[in-house]
């Protein structure tokens, strides 16, 4: 099982975006964080694509609890709100999580803290290259 706090950030909306991923193994204690910029999205294409980039980054993984401040993802992906856009992206989340038992939370902001500095930093990281 894997535990993950996700975010998603953009600067504008749509505007430079970037992702924020941290990881818990509990069986293990070992940790890790994540993080990259995605491009000019929206903000709930950024916290998509967090979901997205920790599918990647734990393929054989059957069990993830993720968490997120974005009640947008926490709801769409466990089905409780009906989908009215972005559906290229849940579409390829659900095809990445077939077969996985996903838990999705809701936390706080202030619960999330560490995920958010991740995707601001890839922001502003990116932000610095292009200039």
């Amino acid at each position: 099982m894997i535990c993950a706090w996700i975010d998603g950030a953009a600067k504008g909306n749509p505007g430079p975006a970037g992702y924020g991923i941290l990881t818990f193994n509990p069986a293990t204690g070992e940790v890790n964080k994540f993080g990259g910029y995605i491009g000019e999205v929206t903000s709930n294409q950024a916290e998509l694509n967090a979901v997205v980039e920790l599918l990647k980054r734990f393929p054989d993984e059957t069990h993830l609890d993720i968490y997120s401040d974005s009640e947008y993802v926490v709801h769409v992906l466990s089905g409780k709100w009906k989908i009215q856009a972005n559906k290229e992206l849940i579409k390829k989340i659900w095809e990445e999580s077939y077969g996985k038992d996903i838990d999705y939370h809701y936390i706080p902001r202030g619960e999330n803290i560490l995920a958010d500095v991740i995707a601001n930093n890839a922001i502003a990281l990116a932000s610095s290259e292009i200039s």
